[in-house]
């Protein structure tokens, strides 16, 4: 004698919504289903294909000859199609801080969806249309992930956010008595100006400039982008003394303008003992040396203690023949 039906069964569901029924029910003779979408069937091992995504009870009836009472078993099932992740933005600020607003574009079956901005706050976010703030400058990744109850899918867009900044400012300079030679290290930097300090002005990346007297001079360079603009100012002496007829092959004077340290490269045709002079700018002698130097390249370092900020006129000798420059202590 056979036992009381037990109904019971698994499914598979495809991304076209085809659902394949595996009828595990035991002792049953006879079977009815209701798929929930209100259609039916009798067959054991039914296919059915559900027209519209969404949640859906369905129910198996089985019956037995021997044991004449119905019994039921019901479960839901989930069908839905694969989501496809898609987002777009609209940056119009470049320049830190940066607000951007993103917006889900995904498939319209998308349930939940998880943002990932790197370099943003917030760094992630679940939100439908989330703003999100870039403190920092650089070039970074948006991923979105979209997700239903089957289906998950995600797009990651690589260095699609760019953050600038203003310039950083700087620059270097060579001075070969009023002749100096500007070399520009600004970074970000789309246009340039320059202010010389005399009263002229260029707007090259890397300019020479001749000075029509000597003295101290501020020199300004202003640097802009589409962030804004910055300026950095640097203090220099041009030295336009007249020299006597010390033979140097090489003068090197550096740096200049300093704090009291600073050092001489020079090279000479011929070596010996030579006296070296430094004097503040009413003619009073501060610190006087005699070094010996061999003929050729010599590198020398002096310390010039105790004297205030100012203009100094550094003086090097042998046998009645001098060179003479002028330096800026700070």
């Amino acid at each position: 004698m056979n036992g009381k039906d037990s109904p019971f069964f698994t499914y598979t569901v495809d991304a076209n919504h085809k659902v394949e029924f595996n009828n595990k029910s035991k002792f049953a003779s006879s079977y009815f289903w209701d798929f929930g979408d209100g259609a039916y069937s009798f067959d054991s091992l039914p296919v059915h294909t559900y027209n519209t995504e969404g949640s859906y009870t369905v129910t198996l009836y089985t019956y037995n000859d021997n044991c004449p009472s119905d019994d039921i078993y019901s479960t839901e099932i989930e069908i839905a199609s694969p989501t496809v992740a898609s987002f777009t933005f609209n940056q119009t600020d470049f320049c830190k801080p940066s607000s951007i607003q993103f917006f889900d574009a995904s498939s319209n079956n998308t349930k939940n969806r998880f943002w990932e901005f790197q370099g943003g706050i917030p760094a992630s976010s679940s939100d439908l249309n989330p703003v999100v703030i870039y403190y920092e400058t650089g070039s970074f990744n948006v991923k979105l992930t979209a997700s239903n109850s089957l289906y998950t899918n995600s797009l990651e867009l690589k260095n699609v956010v760019q953050i600038s900044t203003t310039p950083v400012v700087n620059f270097v300079y060579t001075i070969n008595s009023n002749k100096v030679s500007f070399t520009n290290n600004t970074q970000n930097g789309n246009s340039y100006e320059w202010d010389f300090g005399d009263g002229t002005f260029s707007n090259e990346s890397n300019p020479v400039h001749i000075y029509a007297n000597k003295g101290v001079y501020i020199v300004k360079l202003i640097a802009t982008n589409d962030c804004g603009k910055e300026i950095s100012e640097k203090t220099l002496v041009v030295n336009m003394v007249k020299t006597s007829d010390l033979v140097l092959q090489k003068f090197n004077f550096f740096p200049n303008p300093n704090n009291g340290e600073f050092s001489l490269e020079l090279e000479i045709p011929e070596g010996g003992y030579y006296d070296f002079k430094v004097y503040n700018s009413t003619g009073i002698l501060v610190l006087s040396d005699k070094k010996e130097m061999a003929t050729g390249f010599n590198t020398l370092d002096f310390l010039l203690r105790d004297v205030p900020g100012g203009l100094y006129l550094f003086r090097i000798s042998k046998d009645g023949k001098s060179y003479s420059t002028i330096f800026s202590k700070k």
